[in-house]
């Protein structure tokens, strides 16, 4: 990891949202990053918890394998270390009970996955830029990536 890096941790089991998620933070010029890919929440879970490894964003899909979105909120918000962590859920799902669920967990962001790529390209880049300014952002940040 380099100095003064922000550590983005992704989990996302689909390749071609992941080569998208990837790309817009290639385009993140202000910052330098280090990003680090995981397909499932056991994996996630266990990279966050090595010693001394505190990312700075985590972009979690709710629909992974081993152990989905929802779960892996819980148990990170568990620990006290690791609660102020920036969790942007990246989801299919505009569900309003999913959206409210990721609320209540504690999640910061939930950003509905558009059909155009462009678009979740640019929804992508754009929030990520504004958890890395740490701006006043409000509570839970929901992004219609399809409006």
């Amino acid at each position: 990891m380099k100095e003064n890096s922000n550590v983005i941790i992704i989990a996302e089991d689909e390749e071609d949202h992941l080569y998208l998620i990837e790309k817009a933070l290639s385009e993140i010029r202000d910052y330098e990053l280090t990003i680090y890919k995981t397909n499932n929440g056991v994996e996630l879970l266990n990279f966050i918890y090595q010693d001394n490894f505190m990312p700075d964003i985590i972009l979690l899909d709710i629909d992974i394998p081993e152990i989905n979105g929802f779960e892996v909120i819980k148990e990170i918000k568990k620990k006290e270390k690791y609660d102020r962590i920036p969790i942007l859920i990246l989801s299919t799902s505009n569900n309003e009970k999913d959206i409210q669920k990721a609320s209540e967990l504690g999640c910061d962001g939930y950003i509905i996955k558009p059909f155009s790529y462009g678009s979740y390209f640019n929804i992508i880049k754009d929030i990520v830029i504004e958890f890395l300014n740490k701006k006043d952002l409000p509570k839970m940040m929901i992004t219609y990536g399809n409006k």
